[in-house]
């Protein structure tokens, strides 16, 4: 892979040169073509096997046929995402190195991180939304707590005793809780775990009152019964969940995990336009969104504009809450 990236920035320097020569132009400039020859990879900045993962998976093999080219598919795992999306914005812009992006990383960890390679959307291209996947709030069996109502008294009655599992400090379960917290008023016993598999363990063994979590990581054992599903923290409910939403509970939906298309800042302006041209017609592709909605996905937002101005006020709303946060 690196040979063939090396082939493909000396193949763009000799033609910079002749362009240059010949009195015409190159990059973001007036003649060029789009993307360059050469491989093109999708960095997820996660695990294989997860939701995550699969969406961009789907994403991608639909993408493969817009561009009429195939593109390979790069796990780069650790620090919560921050390592592969940093790989992607530092990767050459060239429009060949394309990845993914969460809301919560773009938006929330400049915020409480100092050194990262982002901190806002000015330093780095996005080009929509793969998909936005709500909240699912799931209690232990042991809990006595089975519905929302059930453990909004709980944590009423019992202030700091209600037990709360996320996957690690600033993750979506956390700020989720903290949003829960603020908007109900109610103060939690947040419990961070090194991962999901864990954290889920807990609340199936009755050692957390309840866990925040996706959709498709906890539906089989809503539906098996070995958690009670209280309900989707959002006004919208996933096919085939059984469960109410927050709005139908009477609470105000909390953030969602949202996956966007990034890419490095400065790419050429015909390389920006091939690529946003082409996700959008990805994520308006009835198919496509049939196939996130079976991950527990929503369409989210679509093309540049769209993409930035809901991270914009994502931004805002993150920055409210990082002092509500310990």
């Amino acid at each position: 892979m690196r040979t063939t990236r090396l082939l493909t920035v000396m193949a763009a320097v000799v033609s910079v040169t002749l362009l240059s020569a010949c009195g015409g132009s190159a990059g973001g400039q007036e003649g060029s073509d789009g993307l360059p020859d050469g491989q093109l990879t999708f960095i997820v900045p996660y695990g294989p096997g997860g939701s995550t993962d699969n969406i961009s998976r789907i994403f991608v093999e639909h993408l493969e046929k817009q561009l009429d080219r195939p593109i390979v598919v790069e796990n780069v795992e650790g620090g919560g995402g921050v390592i592969g999306m940093t790989e992607t914005m530092q990767s050459d812009p060239d429009g060949l190195t394309i990845g993914l992006g969460t809301n919560t990383a773009l938006t929330f960890q400049p915020l409480v991180s100092d050194g990262l390679a982002w901190g806002s959307t000015d330093d780095y291209s996005v080009f929509g939304a793969m998909g936005e996947t709500p909240v699912l709030a799931i209690s232990s069996t042991a809990s006595g707590i089975e519905t929302l109502d059930d453990f909004v008294t709980e944590a009423e009655a019992r202030p700091g005793e209600i037990s709360v599992g996320t996957t690690g400090a600033n993750t979506l379960a956390h700020i989720s809780a903290a949003q829960l917290e603020n908007q109900l008023g109610i103060d939690l016993n947040i419990v961070h775990f090194p991962s999901a598999a864990e954290a889920v363990t807990a609340a199936v063994g009755g050692h957390i009152d309840a866990y925040l979590t996706t959709p498709s990581s906890a539906q089989a054992m809503v539906e098996a019964g070995e958690v009670n599903g209280l309900a989707i923290l959002n006004e919208q409910v996933p096919e085939g969940l059984d469960v109410p939403s927050a709005v139908e509970e009477g609470i105000d939906p909390v953030i969602s995990f949202t996956v966007y298309v990034i890419a490095p800042k400065g790419l050429p302006e015909a390389v920006a336009t091939e690529l946003e041209e082409a996700t959008v017609a990805v994520l308006k592709d009835p198919a496509y969104q049939k196939a996130v909605a079976g991950e527990g996905a929503f369409p989210g937002a679509i093309g540049a504009e769209e993409a930035n101005a809901d991270l914009g006020q994502e931004q805002k709303t993150m920055q409210a809450l990082v002092d509500l946060m310990d």
